[in-house]
């Protein structure tokens, strides 16, 4: 008896998902999309020590032989990428930009310094070189003495020996075996790992650029995808077509309340992070307008979404599928730099790429207004041309 009872009621709900035929396509084909989308953006990374690969800039201010070989060798390097060799003051716009992990410096007197200190190794300075790394992402401080490791091993043991033996006169010989022994024990070279943006970042501050625009725009997506729907459902959008009121007036209309709680949200994530111990190291402003327009973004996303489906569940299926692909592809989850090509070209469209560039540079940067105007503006482009889509289909929505 029990059993009828099931399988009656199973065959009932299976016919209720059946009638929304787009529903359950969706419903079915997300986790497929998602799983697709994380595979061919990663399924090239074989191991964690590629995840922990850096992008950087060289800054070889001595210019000598035994420098020239330190940057050769972190050409060479597996753990390193050298995008650049520039200067210094090029290096640090590099850096605040978000194009490289690090940086470089082989200070002057590189190869004179190391030459010495085998000779006189308690009279000489130790050559310098800093690694002057991104802290504002998690991952690049771990990643640095990975990088040094690999590279600076090859560099004493291979490179010093066979430029400073054949350099010293024949009363000065030294044995390969002495030098490395010398490299192991008194290190000639003294490396400085600077973080670049201050040692006292607290962990909460570091993850803010991650929730902050997952938080804005689900909520966003969410509350405004079910607008215009659940009229649908409640069966009152054909009365509201009958009143003197333009369609175009009706979006905007709803738009403009849920934009009222986006201003609310915009001051949650500004001011409460505060109370637990966050720092704000740039502009209160360009925080909040970098909230309003993540959650602009996602209102009119959503709202898009709310003018053609045909049930709550349908578009509870789009916004999810929508905020898992986004999530996935814009660089928080996995490292945009880390995808194949084509998926990091997907990644810089998406708006959550943007919006989280823009709250590292303010939250943990502290950089101003010229560095992150055209992550906010290209969050406003989003918005706008989901706002224009919403606007053309409302239009054609049957009374």
């Amino acid at each position: 008896m029990a059993f009828r009872h099931l399988k009656q009621i199973f065959r009932n709900e299976f016919k209720v998902m059946s009638s929304d035929k787009k529903a359950l396509v969706i419903f079915l084909l997300g986790p497929v999309i998602t799983m697709l989308l994380v595979g061919s953006a990663t399924s090239h990374i074989r191991s964690q020590e590629e995840v922990m690969h850096m992008n950087i800039a060289i800054v070889d201010e001595d210019q000598s032989v035994l420098s020239s070989k330190l940057v050769a060798r972190f050409e060479e390097s597996s753990h390193a990428t050298v995008k650049y060799k520039t200067d210094r003051a090029t290096a640090e716009q590099l850096l605040k930009g978000g194009k490289i992990d690090a940086i470089v410096v082989i200070y002057k007197e590189f190869d004179k310094k190391i030459r010495s200190f085998f000779l006189y190794p308690s009279e000489s300075q130790k050559a310098r070189v800093d690694i002057i790394v991104d802290n504002s992402v998690m991952y690049v401080p771990m990643s640095a003495p990975l990088v040094l490791q690999d590279v600076m091993k090859t560099f004493f043991l291979q490179d010093v020996p066979s430029e400073v033996l054949p350099k010293l006169s024949a009363g000065q010989q030294i044995s390969a075996d002495l030098v490395q022994q010398v490299v192991a024990r008194l290190n000639p070279v003294f490396i400085n790992v600077e973080p670049a943006y201050g040692t006292n970042v607290p962990y909460f501050s570091l993850i803010l650029p991650t929730l902050i625009p997952m938080v804005l725009f689900l909520f966003s997506l969410m509350m405004s995808g079910m607008s215009i729907v659940s009229e649908r459902v409640r069966g009152t959008l054909p009365r509201l077509f009958k009143t003197p009121v333009r369609r175009s007036e009706i979006v905007i209309g709803k738009l403009l309340a849920y934009f009222a709680i986006a201003l609310w949200h915009g001051f949650v994530v500004t001011v409460f992070p505060l109370a637990f111990g966050a720092t704000l190291k740039g502009g209160i402003h360009l925080l909040f307008a970098t909230a309003f327009l993540t959650s602009y973004a996602g209102c009119t996303w959503g709202m898009f979404y709310s003018t053609f489906a045909k049930t709550e569940r349908e578009v509870l299926d789009y916004n999810t599928d929508t905020f898992l692909i986004v999530f996935t592809l814009a660089g928080i989850l996995i490292p945009s730099r880390l995808m194949r090509p084509i998926m990091q070209t997907i990644a810089n469209i998406l708006p959550l790429s943007h919006s989280s560039n823009a709250v590292r540079s303010v939250i943990i940067r502290g950089l101003g207004i010229e560095w992150v105007i055209g992550d906010m503006a290209y969050l406003l482009a989003v918005g706008t041309v989901m706002l224009i889509l919403a606007l053309v289909s409302f239009r054609f929505v049957k009374e």
